[in-house]
Parts: structure tokens; sequence; C-alpha cells
């Protein structure tokens, strides 16, 4: 077997596969493993009491324009790891370097957790409709 025969049996079996849910869809032909992640679509929440919140009654997509406060969870997977729950917070600050801009990576079992004990507080406060 010549090495670029054994080289074309190791791109077939641990070639991508990209998950139903990605958005990325061309990744799978990128150079770097690092490269070849899967995205799902972000589902941004708006910050509203944030200081610089673009008013409500705008669409998010028009709040968005705005570059506001928010938290954005979607779905991730590494091209080596499991699908994981990708939350991204964002500030934005006056002086650039000071944006608050992180992220966390939750199992589908913490991200469920998280969601119990929002609306649970939620509850608690009154909110819930």
């Amino acid at each position: 077997m010549s090495y670029d025969d054994a080289a074309g049996d190791l791109m077939a079996v641990e070639s991508l596969k990209c998950a139903p849910w990605c958005t990325v869809g061309d990744h799978t032909r990128e150079k770097f493993r690092a490269d070849q992640n899967c995205w799902g679509p972000d589902h941004p929440v708006v910050l509203g009491l944030d200081d610089n919140a673009p008013a409500a009654h705008l669409s998010i997509e028009e709040q968005l324009e705005q570059d506001p406060a928010r938290i954005t969870p979607c779905a991730y997977k590494a091209w080596r790891g499991l699908p994981v729950v990708y939350l991204h917070v964002y500030r934005p600050h006056e002086t650039e370097h000071m944006d608050l801009d992180a992220s966390v990576k939750l199992t589908p079992g913490e991200a469920g957790e998280l969601a119990s004990a929002l609306m649970a507080v939620v509850a608690e406060i009154g909110g819930a409709k």
C-alpha cells in the first residue's frame, strides 16, 4: 500500500460528518481540524435592561444592528467532540478592551438545568406568563 493510499484511507475513516443542525455547510473541506466545527443557528436574547439597550419595539434584527448587550446560545460540535450548548455573553463598553465577551460550553443536561432554574426564578418573581 502506498502512502497516498494509506492517507486516502485515513481521510475516509476520519472524514467529518456534519451535524444536521449545522449552518456552516462548507467546513468539511477545511484543511485543518480546528476549522471543522459545526455551529447551529444563533438564538440571541437582547438584554433590555442594559443602559444602552435598543428600543423594545424594534425587531430582533434591528436591535442586533445596534450591537446591544446580549446572551446568545447555539448548538456547537467540535470535530472531535460531542454536541454542546455554546453560551456566548456579550456586553459592549465605551472602552473597547473592556467589553465583556465570554463564552461557556454546557452539556445538554446542564443547559436543561439552567433553563429550569431560570424558569423557576421567573415563577418566583411572578413573571411567568
